[in-house]
């Protein structure tokens, strides 16, 4: 899960000190914390349908998943919705 230490050296390199169209490059920090809660929350929902099966298979219930999509209702800051 994630990225090498390797990688993330790279991805600090390529990024240290560049501009993209005038916008300040994204923090590599953050895009790593991103794809690690991107992960754990992968392993999660496969969880719940992991157990939603196992009730379904034991007759005690059948519970159909709707996904939900994420919705920004407001920006609380420049980093925290």
């Amino acid at each position: 899960m994630g990225i090498s230490v390797e990688e993330y050296r790279e991805l600090l390199k390529k990024q240290s000190g560049k501009v993209n169209r005038g916008k300040a490059v994204h923090d590599p920090k953050r895009q790593l914390q991103g794809k690690i809660n991107r992960e754990r929350g992968k392993v999660f929902e496969e969880t719940v349908d992991m157990i939603c099966k196992i009730y379904e298979q034991k007759g005690l219930a059948r519970i159909e998943k709707t996904p939900e999509s994420m919705r920004i209702l407001r920006y609380l800051d420049e980093r925290k919705i």
